[in-house]
């Protein structure tokens, strides 16, 4: 991929019952002015998807939707 991606993973794993309780695939670009977020858990209570594309000068203007247990406040 080229040097505007990132990818970031989180893994939550329960050491007691040796289960992975909670995981998430966060991918962000650089569309030049622009900025692209796309956040998805597979599995677990919050499971869904969220995405959000924004001026980068100007965060308060963008489009974003998302579906399941993800909300915009707790992802960063």
């Amino acid at each position: 991929v080229t040097a505007g991606w990132r990818l970031k993973y989180n893994l939550s794993y329960d050491v007691q019952s040796k289960l992975i309780t909670d995981q998430e695939v966060q991918i962000t670009r650089n569309l030049h002015c622009w900025e692209m977020v796309f956040v998805w858990r597979p599995s677990g209570i919050r499971s869904g998807y969220y995405l959000r594309i924004n001026v980068l000068d100007l965060p308060d203007v963008k489009v974003e939707t998302s579906e399941g247990g993800i909300t915009p406040g707790g992802l960063f």
